[in-house]
């Protein structure tokens, strides 16, 4: 999919599972990307994306964990910008001990740096290598056909 700023995007696990992108303004130079789960019913081990966005437009600061992974315990985040500077890969693990998790919350929230103001009020993100895992018999297992599409407009937040 590729998502525009103000687009909630869902990402469909066995048609019972989602999970949202959604974007806040914070200023006319702050862009916020919130990655929320929504009612998902498979419980998960962890999830892994690219992130992929404008490097003209935006410039990543720094990401922060969400709530969405902690319910279960004490999650491994792996987020680094990939060398192309345009794309955020992040894996997010808990361990085995850790309770698998499942229902809403963040996952993680992403800061960027609108490069110009102007050419950046329509920001485009798009996600790649898309993974949600779960434990099936002791061994991780991926969850088959996760999808992103563009399910609402939202307007724009700002606090």
């Amino acid at each position: 999919w590729k998502g525009t700023k103000d687009a909630v995007t869902e990402l469909s696990l066995w048609k019972t599972n989602a999970a949202l992108l959604e974007t806040e303004s914070l200023s006319p130079s702050l862009l916020k990307v919130i990655i929320r789960a929504e009612s998902v019913k498979e419980p998960l081990i962890g999830m892994a994306f690219d992130l992929q966005f404008d490097s003209k437009k935006l410039e990543f600061i720094e990401y922060r964990e969400g709530d969405f992974f902690e319910k279960g315990g004490v999650p491994i985040y792996l987020s680094t910008l990939f060398k192309d500077g345009a794309s955020l890969v992040t894996g997010i693990t808990l361990k085995r001990g850790d309770e698998l998790v499942s229902g809403s919350g963040d996952i993680m929230y992403v800061y960027f740096t609108v490069l110009d103001e102007n050419d950046g009020k329509n920001p485009e993100f798009s996600f790649a290598k898309t993974v949600a895992s779960t434990l099936k018999h002791g061994k991780r297992e991926d969850l088959p056909d996760v999808q992103f599409e563009i399910i609402a407009d939202m307007n724009t937040r700002s606090d």
